[in-house]
C-alpha cells in the first residue's frame, strides 16, 4: 500500500476503494482526497479520466544520519 494524495474533478473515494484503497482524509472544498492504495493499482487511479492529479508519498533515504 502506498499513500497518495489525489485530485480530482469529482468524487473518487468509491473508486480507491474499487481498486482496493481506503481513503483516510477528504478535502472537498480542494478536490482532493488523501487515500491508502495498492502499489499495483496506481497507474489504473492515474488513468481514471475524472484524476487530474496523483502524488506519492515516498520515504526520502539520507546518506548520512541528521546531527
Amino acid at each position: 500500500m502506498r499513500t497518495v494524495l489525489i485530485m480530482a474533478t469529482s468524487d473518487v473515494a468509491e473508486a480507491v476503494t474499487a481498486l482496493g484503497g481506503r481513503v483516510l482524509k477528504q478535502e472537498p472544498e480542494l478536490g482532493a482526497i488523501r487515500a491508502e492504495i495498492p502499489v499495483a493499482q496506481l497507474k489504473k487511479l492515474a488513468a481514471l479520466e475524472f484524476v487530474t492529479h496523483v502524488q506519492v508519498d515516498e520515504d526520502i533515504q539520507r546518506d548520512e544520519p541528521l546531527p
